[in-house]
């Protein structure tokens, strides 16, 4: 019986080990052209979810209520949160790198992770490219 309870959970722990390596979240995300830190009194959150398993990157951020009512609800076409979803199309243990997938897109958008320094490179592609730079935690 002892055999079968360490043997489950060594099985445990190595499969849901391994489940978690398919994800990497960087979190408390913010732009440096603006700020120095994240702050949650803008933010509520502001994160990024690279998922290895389903092949995309995801950004996922709101601002807070306050910030919002403050300055942003009164910028034409600011929106209060937003999901952005972009296809991952290459990562190793340095980089990992994306494009848009959606086809309503008013530019295309590539992304740029570096894993190390958790500086992110968001580069979207007007006349003339237009990079934003993000650092996560």
């Amino acid at each position: 019986m002892k055999k079968f309870i360490l043997i489950s959970s060594f099985l445990f722990l190595v499969l849901g080990g391994a489940a978690g390596a398919n994800e990497i979240i960087f979190k408390d995300c913010y732009n440096t052209h603006f700020d120095t830190r994240f702050d949650n009194k803008t933010y509520s959150f502001n994160y990024y979810n690279v998922d290895q398993k389903n092949k995309t990157i995801t950004q996922v951020w709101a601002y807070t209520d306050e910030a919002w009512n403050n300055k942003y609800k009164y910028e034409k076409g600011s929106i209060r949160n937003a999901v952005n979803v972009y296809k991952l199309e290459y990562i190793d243990k340095n980089f990992a790198k994306g494009s848009s997938i959606s086809m309503y897109s008013k530019s295309d958008t590539d992304i740029t992770i570096d894993l190390k320094t958790k500086i992110i490179t968001t580069t979207f592609a007007f006349d003339k490219p237009v990079r934003v730079y993000t650092q996560c935690k």
